[in-house]
């Protein structure tokens, strides 16, 4: 079972923006028997932790930025497998190399592919090509 959250195009989570219905791009996701899956959602945006909340504060006083780069948030759980919560960064985004906490890893960054095979498009329902990624997570017993 995979959670799933994160922000939208302008960087806002839906509990923070009354614009947004309630657990906008948010979900979870049932993987099938060989614990495939396959998520479609739009690219989200960086953000900026708020300045007056206690790590706000303690960025500031330690002389950090406050730009998180745009990510997925997964947890990962399965009968009988210690369950994995992380997050998967978008490439390309200039805060990547300097994110404020510090959670950026090689291994985290998704690799990003692109579709333009016009059977797969209309397949999909799209009206135009799209970028893919692929990830594996591994759970341990």
């Amino acid at each position: 079972m995979l959670d799933v959250r994160q922000a939208n195009e302008h960087g806002n989570y839906e509990n923070e923006d009354p614009e947004q219905p309630d657990y906008n791009l948010r979900g979870r996701i049932q993987c099938d028997m060989n614990g495939r899956f396959e998520i479609q959602t739009m690219v989200p945006a960086a953000y900026e932790i708020g300045k007056r909340g206690p790590v706000g504060q303690l960025l500031k006083s330690i002389g950090r930025h406050s730009w998180r780069p745009a990510h997925i948030y997964f947890k990962v759980t399965a009968a009988g497998f210690e369950p994995v919560t992380t997050q998967l960064f978008i490439p390309d985004d200039p805060w990547i190399e300097s994110d404020s906490i510090g959670a950026v890893k090689e291994s985290l960054i998704l690799k990003k592919g692109k579709c333009d095979d016009p059977r797969e498009i209309l397949n999909r329902g799209f009206d135009k090509p799209f970028n893919t990624s692929h990830y594996d997570f591994i759970l341990r017993l």
